[in-house]
């Protein structure tokens, strides 16, 4: 079965082997099926998932008897990519020659001042419903008087969610060193295939570059991150790794860029992001939420 590819990623196309090459899938889902090959990952989407910094975007998928061939799309199947082609081993091809590209990148909005960056943490907040499934989201709307309830003290992941933020916070006055260690320790907390923590870092690393490139925030997440993603998941390694070159989930992209626009945009933005995964749209949420608050306390450039 040949299919063809309507848009791919420019990371995509950068990183793709111009030999053929070997991979195999590393899982697969009913709408997307990740790929992991030497150096590299990639991502086939079906046309209803957001896109991200590795993704292929396939044709067709939402046909049902397309849709039950890539479901039985399993685990180690090998699976022989190029610049020009990706096919899995049960013969399915899928042509990259005519695919559009689509960039993933953040371009700053450029420095602005913990004034600012205070008054739109305060619109965000007030846009933000505060139910969720988030330990991390949870913890800093309770933190910052969003939410009148309490953390369920009898569960050890919310109370490690919020010493987690608790740690950044005061880590992040302290220097590079202490702030980096709290990095470390977040990064991997959680399950599935990327880890909360490491979404909740993504939403920081995004917010800072976004909003203060060249603060002291900005610089520390980065290099604390490069120091630290390989004790993760792989695809949050490629995540984080994509993140620190200024590349982002297209719907955390477009909730920042929503930022300066109406309030209309903002919640419509909140909206979508919320519901993508099951908690990685909040706990990256609450990475923006968190980096906001660091930035509008104190901005700092190193």
């Amino acid at each position: 079965m040949r299919l063809n590819a309507v848009a791919k990623s420019n990371a995509i196309s950068e990183t793709l082997p111009s030999l053929q090459t070997i991979g195999h899938v590393h899982s697969a889902y009913s709408q997307v099926i990740n790929i992991a090959y030497e150096g590299g990952w990639l991502s086939l989407h079906s046309q209803t998932v957001p896109r991200s910094p590795y993704s292929v975007i396939v044709e067709a998928w939402r046909d049902l008897a397309l849709s039950q061939s890539f479901l039985r799309s399993h685990r180690g199947e090998q699976v022989t990519l190029s610049r020009s082609s990706i096919t899995l081993g049960r013969g399915i091809e899928i042509d990259l020659t005519n695919a559009s590209r689509f960039s993933c990148r953040l371009k700053p909005l450029g420095d602005l001042s913990p004034n600012e960056i205070e008054t739109w943490l305060g619109m965000l907040l007030d846009s933000v419903e505060p139910q969720s499934q988030s330990p991390f989201l949870t913890s800093l709307l309770l933190r910052l008087g969003h939410l009148g309830n309490c953390l369920d003290e009898s569960n050890p992941f919310y109370l490690q969610s919020s010493r987690l933020i608790e740690g950044i916070e005061a880590a992040y006055g302290s220097g590079y060193d202490s702030f980096c260690e709290q990095i470390s320790y977040t990064l991997g907390f959680g399950a599935g295939l990327t880890p909360s923590g490491d979404d909740l870092i993504t939403g920081m690393l995004a917010t800072s570059h976004f909003l203060a490139s060249d603060s002291k925030l900005a610089k520390y997440l980065k290099v604390a991150v490069t120091e630290n993603y390989t004790s993760t998941t792989l695809p949050s390694y490629f995540m984080l790794r994509a993140a620190c070159s200024g590349l982002y989930p297209e719907l955390l992209c477009e909730t920042l860029r929503s930022l300066p626009l109406s309030n209309e945009n903002l919640h419509e933005a909140l909206n979508t992001l919320r519901s993508f995964g099951a908690t990685s749209g909040d706990d990256m949420l609450a990475g923006v939420i968190l980096a906001m608050k660091l930035l509008q306390s104190h901005w700092g450039r190193s």
